[in-house]
């Protein structure tokens, strides 16, 4: 699903743009063990390498960003992300080694990604077990509220959370 996603939106952005997703990014975060379990995808979250390929793709969208009749179009740029229509998300606040930056993910199942550059998916350890027993356990986060509250939405769609890894988010 990824690989061909991916080069749908790319159809749609100028060729050195194009380059510049191509090269320097990955998606990341809850889309990957929704795959693994075969449930709805909400959204795809890409994420930028380095400083540099935030701004350039920044900078694009912020240009090409009305255009209702494209695929892909913007729907929302924040300070924290651009949004596109058709579920996609370029995340531009966080940025950098897809390994450093998923370290960083409230929850352990969401810190698998897809490179980009090499259209390779890297699984981490406990991904599978944690999608398959839909277990959540939390593993920091600077938004440690934002954790809590998004307890709710894994409850719903059926993921257990204990009463420790409740009080170890508190």
């Amino acid at each position: 699903q990824i690989p061909f996603l991916l080069k749908m939106i790319l159809l749609e952005v100028h060729p050195i743009i194009k380059e510049e997703i191509l090269n320097n990014s990955f998606i990341s975060g809850g889309c990957i063990p929704s795959m693994i379990i075969d449930e709805f995808v909400n959204d795809y979250d890409l994420y930028l390498t380095n400083k540099e390929s935030v701004d350039k793709v920044y900078k694009y969208f912020l240009e090409h960003k009305i255009d209702f009749k494209e695929k892909f179009h913007v729907s929302l740029i924040t300070e924290n992300s651009i949004n596109l229509s058709d579920k996609i998300q370029i995340v531009i606040k966080y940025y950098g080694d897809p390994t450093e930056v998923t370290e960083k993910f409230d929850w352990g199942h969401i810190k698998s990604y897809y490179s980009c550059w090499n259209e390779k998916l890297v699984i981490v350890p406990d991904t599978y077990r944690l999608c398959i027993e839909k277990e959540l356990i939390y593993t920091g986060s600077d938004y440690p509220l934002s954790s809590l509250l998004r307890t709710r939405k894994f409850i719903k769609k059926g993921w257990t959370v204990s009463a420790g890894t409740i009080l170890h988010i508190v």
